[in-house]
Parts: structure tokens; sequence; C-alpha cells
């Protein structure tokens, strides 16, 4: 994971992108931000547990939520998979972490899901699948980088590296809808391959008051060992 990280590290592109406000899991308001929902400050009733030594579990609750997830002591940052969800419903939303190093921390997926489905209208996250076709083993990637109205879809682009032979591929990508990418690698794959990249998306906003045009990346970092 060391040599993930610093691979990672290396691939590091820009990312901006507008906060997105939520009353709590689901509803949008005007006071309450995903953030604030995220931050362990609010949560005053905490359990710890310790994983190593430099990681932690923490689990808290604040009325009907209940947030989890794994916490970095040394750099004090959410590190992986963070959770929460809200007892008087099946909802629940998941934020991936990707620390780089202190104050340097990339929120790499953003899932809303319900009783286990994925809202992919809503959320930003990747998925990797094998499958076997005309008896060529490949792999196929799904990016779901979502956008309101008011955002126009300008190019994508998929970095990634494979350890079996060293190379470094870019590819550029063509949406097959609103904020949804597919793409299918064939290649010679054997177990403990590793595959480490990234996709960006980017995209432009007029902005009416300033008169003016805004540009954004919206970057997803994926890994995939082959079992």
């Amino acid at each position: 994971m060391k040599n993930l990280f610093l691979f990672l590290i290396a691939l590091l592109s820009i990312f901006s992108c507008q906060k997105k406000e939520l009353n709590n899991v689901y509803e949008i308001p005007d006071n309450i931000s995903l953030e604030e929902l995220f931050s362990l400050k609010n949560y005053k009733t905490q359990r710890k547990q310790k994983i190593n030594d430099s990681i932690l579990h923490i689990s808290g609750t604040n009325g009907a939520f209940f947030l989890e997830g794994n916490f970095n002591t040394k750099l004090s940052e959410k590190t992986g998979f963070w959770t929460l969800t809200n007892k008087n419903d099946s909802k629940k939303i998941e934020i991936d972490y990707l620390v780089f190093e202190k104050n340097n921390v990339h929120r790499n997926q953003v899932i809303f899901s319900d009783k286990g489905i994925i809202d992919t209208l809503k959320s930003k996250f990747y998925h990797i699948e094998w499958k076997v076709e005309n008896g060529v083993k490949i792999m196929k990637l799904n990016f779901y980088s979502p956008r309101n109205k008011e955002e126009k879809f300008m190019r994508a682009d998929l970095n990634y590296f494979i350890s079996n032979n060293g190379k470094k591929i870019k590819k550029s990508l063509m949406e097959n809808n609103n904020g949804k990418y597919e793409i299918k690698i064939p290649l010679e794959y054997k177990k403990g391959d590793e595959i480490i990249g990234y996709f960006s998306e980017y995209i432009s906003k007029s902005v009416k008051k300033e008169d003016s045009v805004y540009l954004a990346n919206n970057t997803i970092y994926f890994y995939k060992k082959v079992e």
C-alpha cells in the first residue's frame, strides 16, 4: 500500500468542486453541509478502537445519526471509507477519504444509497469488474461523476499503470450518459497484478453574477489487485 500512495501522490492533480449542502441524509437545505454531517466535533458520544499504532476506528452518534470510520492519528485526518446512517430510514452516505499528507485529503468517492442500492445520479464513485469476452479477460471500469444542469462537459481522461508490464497509459473517454463513463481494457492479467490510476472529468460553468466561466476538474483515483 505504501507504493500505492507514493504513486497516487505522483498522479495528484488539482481537484475542485462546489460544496453540496444537506439538511439530513438526503434533503437539501440552506444550513447544514455534507462536511458538517461528517465532522467529528458534532458527535459527542464516541467510541474509539485501536487498529494499529496510527489508526483508530471511531464511531459516534448524534440524535438519529450514526457515523463511523478510521482515523489516522499521526496525520489527524479521516482515512478510507466513512459511513453515515440515520436510524429513522435505510439511507446511507459513504465518503472515501484519500490522505496524501497532512492537510491534503481528497474526497475520492461520495456514495448515496438506499437499501443497498446506489443512487448513481447523485453519487461520485467507480466500479471495476472482470469479464471474459471472446476468450480474452478484460477489465471493465465504470466511473460516475454527476453534475448539475449549469455544468458543461469539456473532456474526460483516464490514466493508469499496470504492474505486469510497467507501462503508463492515458486514454480519452467519451460520455455514455450524463456523468457516466465506461471503458473496457483487454489485457493479459495474472494473480497479483496491480492496476493503479485516476479518472479526471473537466467541466465548465458560467457564473452569471461575475459574467465569467469557471473550470473544474473532478478526479477519482482507483486501485485494483488481481485476485
